[in-house]
């Protein structure tokens, strides 16, 4: 090695030493701490708040280094406080030899920021606010440099939005770049909870991609408030902010549960645009997507909510399958059918939320509850305000007829009373008995109107025919009604008597001779086996496991009953008191040939039978009841009578008092 070398060598390795020694000695010399007031002043007129700067040092290894930290930032009332662990800024060591401040990047370490929602928007320091350098500014002069920063990095950050000491946003992990350069940034951050993930992607003064990955729908509660979206679900999808703060976004949702909704929708599509009016977010575009229904919405979200949504001509079966996930429906309904739907959501600053909804909707078949006949081909504008559902005028066909009325349902949810009024024409009688049982409409035919004021408490535990509540009246003609043939019934009864006692009893008053054994097969022929009712009318009081009938008449040829009694639902069993009036011409013929109905037939009029039916409602036993037809004096003047013309014909007997009774005693036997 030359002379000349040695000493080249010499001087690098006597430079790398002094710049060793500068590097672990300088800083210790420096006197940093000297700068602390002057940069905690600068900070606070620049932000004005308070500013807490920790300790503060400077490294040379890898160009020159100022580390401080921590530092506490903080409203006045300590309501927004941001708080950082460590600040590393590093800048280019020649630069500066030519006046040039170059910062290659800023660590900022941990960074725990509280930000604050109050009443007039967030707690900004006033240079967040727009009060420092114009937007997009990315150089500064300093005291004797031009000062550049390169790219601030952040990691390992948090972010938690608040309001009135509630969390409205938790984020974790938060990592983040920013090249003032340029304005670019971008960067990730955990949703607290393992909720999800948010990704950015953007520049400053330009637009930012916000790409949300499965995030819990337990996130935008408390931005929403409660009511409007439930938890459970997952959304994934873009939003992008623009510098003035329009939000557009399309975003793709799983398990989504709105409003008073039961079931949640497996996917739903949702596109929309929010921009701020005034002081006001409001949504200016909405269109949501769920399994083949569309709705659309405008209107005020935050503070105050007042969306108006609306669905037009949806086919009943897309309807159907989003309402259990937002409108509960205690109604079995069925398609194919159209629905027009309005729905208004509106919750005052502060306030509590609330929905109404109202529109058109027509279906297939409509079952409001089991104990009720179904409905078919439904019309029902409806109409849901405070929690409460009234559908008027619905329009259906019921059991062959024509309903037209009124539903009311209060409360939707859960679902409350339900009262059901109107009118039904021309109801087919062998549809409604088949509802009880298939069989007992066997041979049942006719048309019946009916009126109906019902309530049922859906809210009960259990419930059956028992549990209704108003009433019905019902009215019709030529019906057929196999168990309620009352002239066959009672000429049977008529020809039985006469082959016992009361066959007796005929021939000691002198009736016809012929009546015997055999006389009860006439009676029937003569009646005949379609049973044909002219006119009938009913009207029940329903309540409780006795149902009331506090008005009854049913006409069949000469024959008119009428009277009250009661029906058991829950057996299908009837009980009546009835007056039976056989007009004047029918009545002489029966008399004719029984004569102990005469003291029964009113001078010169009809004759009048009471008659007790009891048993099942479709086929009924009926009884004359002749002792009390025969009550008081008639009844005394009556049995002498019958007993010296028994005493004649048939000898004193012992069993003469038990004929008498059997007669008279009321048994109808």
């Amino acid at each position: 090695m030359t002379r000349g070398r040695k000493i080249l060598v010499g001087l690098v390795v006597l430079l790398v030493l002094l710049v060793a020694v500068a590097v672990i000695v300088l800083p210790r010399l420096l006197d940093v701490e000297r700068y602390r007031p002057r940069l905690e002043a600068l900070a606070r007129e620049r932000l004005g708040w308070p500013v807490e700067l920790g300790e503060i040092g400077v490294s040379l290894w890898g160009g020159p280094a100022v580390v401080l930290g921590p530092v506490v930032v903080h409203d006045p009332r300590d309501r927004t406080r941001i708080e950082i662990e460590r600040i590393a800024a590093r800048a280019e060591f020649l630069p500066l030899l030519r006046g040039r401040l170059v910062v290659r990047d800023i660590d900022v370490l941990r960074p725990e920021v509280v930000l604050a929602r109050a009443e007039d928007g967030f707690v900004l320091p006033a240079l967040a606010a727009g009060a420092g350098p114009p937007e997009g500014a990315v150089k500064a002069e300093g005291p004797g440099y031009d000062i550049q920063v390169d790219e601030v990095r952040v990691k390992g950050g948090s972010l938690v939005v608040r309001e009135d000491g509630r969390d409205l946003v938790r984020l974790e992990e938060v990592s983040a770049v920013v090249t003032p350069a340029t304005g670019r940034l971008w960067g990730t951050a955990l949703l607290g909870g393992d909720r999800g993930r948010l990704n950015w992607l953007g520049a400053l003064g330009d637009d930012v991609t916000l790409e949300l990955e499965d995030v819990a729908t337990e996130v935008l509660l408390p931005l929403l408030g409660p009511g409007l979206l439930h938890g459970g679900g997952k959304l994934s999808g873009e939003v992008t902010i623009t510098p003035q703060l329009v939000v557009r976004g399309v975003l793709h949702g799983r398990g989504i549960l709105l409003l008073a909704g039961e079931t949640p929708l497996d996917q739903v599509d949702v596109e929309f645009e929010l921009a701020k009016a005034g002081e006001a977010l409001a949504l200016d575009r909405l269109r949501v997507t769920a399994d083949g229904f569309v709705l659309r919405g405008t209107g005020p979200l935050l503070p105050a909510t007042e969306l108006g949504l609306e669905a037009v001509d949806v086919p009943l079966a897309d309807a159907l399958r989003v309402a259990r996930a937002a409108f509960p429906l205690p109604i079995k309904v069925e398609p194919p059918g159209i629905v027009r739907l309005g729905v208004g959501i509106r919750r005052p600053e502060g306030g509590e939320l609330s929905w109404s909804a109202e529109g058109r909707a027509t279906a297939a078949r409509v079952r409001v509850h089991e104990m009720l006949p179904p409905l078919e081909e439904v019309e029902a504008p409806f109409r849901v305000r405070r929690g409460v559902l009234r559908i008027d005028p619905l329009v259906a066909r019921v059991a062959g007829g024509r309903f037209r009325g009124r539903v009311v349902l209060d409360p939707v949810a859960p679902p409350g009373r339900l009262t059901v009024q109107g009118r039904a024409v021309g109801v087919d009688l062998a549809g409604l008995a088949a509802l009880a049982s298939p069989t007992a409409a066997s041979g049942v035919s006719g048309r019946a109107d009916l009126d109906v004021d019902i309530g049922l408490d859906l809210s009960r535990e259990s419930l059956d025919l028992a549990a209704l509540r108003g009433g019905i009246t019902v009215t019709g003609e030529g019906w057929g009604l196999p168990g309620w043939n009352l002239e066959e019934s009672l000429l049977s009864r008529f020809a039985e008597a006469g082959k016992g006692p009361l066959g007796g009893l005929a021939g000691a008053l002198g009736g016809s001779k012929a009546l015997g054994a055999g006389g009860s097969a006439r009676p029937v022929e003569e009646a005949g086996t379609r049973v044909v009712v002219d006119r009938a009318s009913l009207r029940l009081s329903l309540g409780g496991t006795r149902w009331k009938i506090p008005s009854f008449e049913l006409a069949a040829g000469d024959l008119v009953a009428s009277g009250e009694g009661s029906l058991l639902p829950v057996e299908g069993r009837v009980s009546l008191d009835l007056s039976l009036r056989v007009a004047r011409a029918r009545a002489k013929q029966l008399v004719a040939r029984w004569p102990w109905l005469k003291p029964l037939k009113q001078r010169g009029g009809p004759l009048v039978i009471p008659l007790r039916v009891e048993g099942p409602l479709l086929s009924p036993s009926f009884s004359p009841d002749l002792g009390k037809a025969l009550g008081g004096d008639r009844k005394k003047d009556l049995e002498r009578k019958l007993r010296r013309k028994l005493e004649k014909k048939l000898g004193k007997d012992g069993k003469l008092e038990g004929v008498l009774d059997g007669l008279l005693g009321g048994r109808g036997d």
